[in-house]
């Protein structure tokens, strides 16, 4: 089954989620990254879990908006090194 395919199914969806969050949990993040094609249903709802902001990643910037291959960039989560 395809991520896309569970967007719309909230017991599962929590169940992938709530996988995710047991396995993420030990670990330090800034943000966390969906990526368009389907898994930002899941990103937003492991983002929020974990209290962190979220950004959408694109395969293709838009040609009517400029920079726009990562949504809710914010310099401060790029650590420097």
């Amino acid at each position: 089954m395809h991520f896309k395919d569970l967007s719309g199914r909230i017991t599962e969806r929590r169940f992938v989620v709530n996988l995710a969050y047991n396995i993420v949990k030990y670990f330090s993040f800034d943000c966390v990254a969906g990526v368009v094609a389907g898994s930002v249903p899941f990103a937003t709802s492991l983002s929020d879990r974990l209290g962190l902001p979220l950004l959408s990643v694109r395969g293709v910037s838009k040609d009517y908006v400029k920079n726009d291959s990562v949504i809710g960039l914010n310099k401060s989560y790029i650590s420097e090194g």
